[in-house]
C-alpha cells in the first residue's frame, strides 16, 4: 500500500484522499484549486477497490481520520478542510 500511496504523491504536489460522501470533499478540492492554481490530485477511496486498505495505511502511518477527507502537499499531511483553510486564511499555504 505504501507504493500506492507514494505514486499518488508523485502525480502531483497536492494529493486528497477522500470519499465521494464526504461533505467536505467538494469544498476541500475548491480551496485547493483555487490556492494552487491547478488540480490537485484525487483519490476517492470509496470508488477505489483499495480504498479500505489505503484508509487503514494513512491511518496508521499518517494518523488521518477515516471517512475524512486528508490533505498532503508534497507527501505532508496537513490535515483535513478545516485545517487547510486556517492555513489558507492564515497566510501559511503562501510558504508552501
Amino acid at each position: 500500500m505504501a507504493d500506492r500511496v507514494r505514486e499518488t504523491f508523485c502525480r502531483r504536489p497536492v494529493a486528497l484522499f477522500t470519499r465521494t460522501d464526504c461533505p467536505k470533499a467538494i469544498p476541500a478540492l475548491q480551496l485547493l484549486k483555487d490556492t494552487f492554481g491547478f488540480e490537485p490530485e484525487v483519490l476517492f477511496l470509496d470508488h477505489d477497490p483499495q480504498g479500505t486498505e489505503i484508509e487503514s495505511y494513512l491511518e496508521q502511518v499518517y494518523n488521518v481520520q477515516r471517512n475524512g477527507t486528508s490533505i498532503f502537499i508534497e507527501s505532508k499531511y496537513i490535515g483535513d478542510y478545516e485545517a487547510a483553510l486556517k492555513l489558507k486564511q492564515s497566510g501559511e499555504f503562501d510558504d508552501m
